[in-house]
Formats: structure tokens, C-alpha cells, sequence
């Protein structure tokens, strides 16, 4: 028959009290801990996402359905204006101008100039005159292309005679060099003032700057020609006219800006 344990057995087995009780406290100061530690980590979350989250602006209700967000208006940079100049083609028609009409047009906004005449080519010139006024001092700006042969020009401080044909000083264009200054026309001999120029092909913007004895010739805002004409047979007033010449030729023109200056003479 077995013992019961005694006294002192018992005793050395049993955990003391106040051993669970610190285990319970070190176990709800854990818990405590564990849960506000979760739920700071769940509130920055959440937090960051709604910094983060895109700004929007609620639609307008109108009746029943909701009206789209008003859109952006997209603002374009003002048309470049020069102060002083005026254009002298429209775009639309030959308004203002006075020429062969089987030879000049308007299309697509550009003003054409083709002739098919082939002889005597070296005699044949057709211009296209503005019948603004006559001019001195002035400054004109042009955008010009020549598609096809190879002479073309602008004439100022011409002299008009029959046939739309003009004498005075003249803007060449050719396909293989644009810019070089003649002073030509039926009733006066061939002046070349200047022999240079540059090639060009495709659009190009040109000015012809006349004051005095001055005549400055531009092509793409550079220098081509620049000259005093002391002679006394230098025309000193005249009309602008653009040309045709030396067989078939098609040229292009628009952006035909003119800003008056000095000596005009009223048409």
C-alpha cells in the first residue's frame, strides 16, 4: 500500500502565488503593447494613402444626370504683329492688284503666277502691279517659292507700260540665286548693281528696304544686298509689281506686308 506524499513534498511542487501573478501582468502589459503598436502601424497606413490619393472635384449634378467636368481652356500665343506694316494681298483674290489674268491667280490662300511663253523668252516679262499708289521710301516683306523654270522677281520704284511690263529697280529671283539688284526695264539700259545672291529653294521670306539712295535687299533676315545708287538714272519713286520672266515660270507669293515711309506719290 503506497504512502501519500507528505507535507514538505508538496509544498517544494507548488508554484508560488505571486510568481502567476507577475506572469499574468508581464502578459497583459504584451498584449497592450502588441495591439497599439498594430494599430499605429494600420492608422500611418492609411494615412499616406489618403496624402498620396489624387485631388478630384466632384461633378455637378444637373437633374437627373451628372455634367462633365468644365474642360481646361487651352490658351494659344497672340499672332506675331508688325508694327507699321499693312498686307497688301488678302489671300482670297487679286483685289488691289491689276494684271495678266491668264497668267496670275489666287489658290489655296497663295498668289500664282505661271506663263507657258516660250519666244522670244528674253524679251517676254509679265508683272502683276499694286495698284496702291506710287511709292519713294518703303519697306516691304514677302514670303516667295518658285516651282517651276527659273525667273521670277520684284519690281520697285517702277515705271508701268504696256503689256503689265515694268522698268525700275528689281528683286531677282532665280532658282539659283535669289537677292542680286538690277536696275532694268524697256526705256533703259540693263544696270546689274549687284551680282551676288543666294540659293534657295522651297518658302522663303523676303524684304526690300528702299530709302534715299538706299536699297537693302534681305533673304531669311540676312543681308544679300546693300547699296547707294548715286546714279541720276536711279528711279526715285515708282510702283511694286511682282514678275515673270524669260519663258515658262510658275512662282508662289503671300505674306505681302509693306510699311510706307518718305516719298509717295498719290494714285
Amino acid at each position: 500500500m503506497s504512502q501519500p506524499p507528505n507535507l514538505d513534498t508538496l509544498r517544494k511542487a507548488r508554484i508560488p502565488l505571486w510568481l502567476i501573478a507577475v506572469a499574468v501582468i508581464a502578459l497583459f502589459i504584451f498584449s497592450l503593447s502588441l495591439g497599439g503598436l498594430t494599430w499605429w502601424l494600420v492608422s500611418r497606413q492609411t494615412g499616406s494613402s489618403a496624402n498620396h490619393a489624387p485631388s478630384t472635384v466632384p461633378p455637378i449634378a444637373v437633374g437627373n444626370e451628372v455634367a462633365p467636368e468644365p474642360a481646361v481652356p487651352v490658351v494659344t500665343a497672340p499672332a506675331v504683329v508688325e508694327p507699321g506694316f499693312v498686307h497688301l494681298f488678302n489671300g482670297r483674290d487679286l483685289s488691289g492688284w491689276e494684271g495678266d489674268a491668264a497668267v496670275w491667280s489666287v489658290q489655296d490662300g497663295v498668289l500664282l503666277g505661271k506663263t507657258t511663253r516660250r519666244a522670244p523668252a528674253t524679251d517676254y516679262s509679265t508683272c502683276l502691279f499694286w495698284t496702291g499708289e506710287e511709292l519713294g521710301d518703303f519697306e516691304l516683306h514677302f514670303s516667295f517659292r518658285v516651282m517651276g523654270g527659273n525667273n521670277s522677281g520684284v519690281m520697285c520704284r517702277a515705271r508701268r507700260f504696256d503689256d503689265f511690263v515694268a522698268g525700275g529697280y528689281q528683286y531677282e529671283i532665280l532658282r539659283g540665286t535669289v537677292g542680286k539688284l538690277f536696275d532694268t526695264g524697256p526705256t533703259r539700259p540693263r544696270r546689274a548693281l549687284t551680282r551676288t545672291g543666294r540659293t534657295a529653294t522651297g518658302w522663303h521670306e523676303a524684304a526690300i528696304i528702299v530709302s534715299g539712295q538706299s536699297i537693302i535687299h534681305r533673304l531669311d533676315g540676312e543681308v544679300v544686298c546693300e547699296i547707294l545708287d548715286t546714279d541720276e538714272r536711279a528711279p526715285r519713286r515708282g510702283w511694286i509689281a511682282l514678275e515673270l520672266a524669260g519663258g515658262p515660270t510658275t512662282a508662289e507669293f503671300k505674306n505681302i506686308r509693306l510699311k510706307e515711309s518718305g516719298t509717295k506719290v498719290a494714285h
